[in-house]
C-alpha cells in the first residue's frame, strides 16, 4: 500500500488528479485503493464524497480573491450552477463579498471550505467542472 500511495503522491501532486487515478486502480480491483476512497469519503474535514467517479471535460479551481473567513456556503457538490449563482460568501475587513458562478451549466465537483474556515489569498476553495 505505501508503494501505492508514494506513487499518486510522487507522480501526481494535483490532488483531483491522484483520486482519479485512485479511482481507476480501484476499478481494477485494487483493495489498497478502494480503502484509500473509502478513507477519503469518511474524512470528517471534507465535505465532499470522492465515491462516484463522474468525467467532465475540464475542471476549474475557484480561488480565494483574498484571504478572510467563509460566512456561508451556498452551493453543494453535484449541484448544476447557472451564471451569476452565488456560491458562497466570502467576509474580508468587516465586507461581505459574495463569489459567484460565471458560467452556465457548471457542475460543482469539489467543495474545500466550510463555514467559519479562514482562507488565504489563492486558495482553490471550490473545484467546478463542465
Amino acid at each position: 500500500m505505501a508503494y501505492c500511495f508514494e506513487q499518486a503522491i510522487g507522480i501526481v501532486k494535483d490532488e483531483i488528479k491522484a483520486v482519479n487515478w485512485y479511482r481507476k486502480a480501484a476499478e481494477q480491483g485494487d483493495s489498497d485503493a478502494i480503502k484509500i476512497l473509502d478513507d477519503l469519503n469518511n474524512t470528517e474535514s471534507k465535505e465532499t464524497t470522492i465515491d462516484t467517479p463522474k468525467s467532465y471535460n475540464s475542471y476549474q479551481n475557484i480561488q480565494a480573491p483574498f484571504p478572510g473567513k467563509i460566512i456561508e456556503v451556498r452551493c453543494s457538490v453535484g449541484e448544476t450552477v447557472k451564471n451569476g449563482k452565488i456560491l458562497l460568501i466570502l467576509e474580508a475587513m468587516k465586507m461581505q463579498n459574495e463569489i459567484m458562478s460565471l458560467a452556465d451549466g457548471v457542475i460543482i465537483v469539489e467543495i474545500r471550505v466550510k463555514d467559519g474556515d479562514t482562507v488565504n489569498k489563492n486558495d482553490i476553495i471550490i473545484i467546478i467542472g463542465y
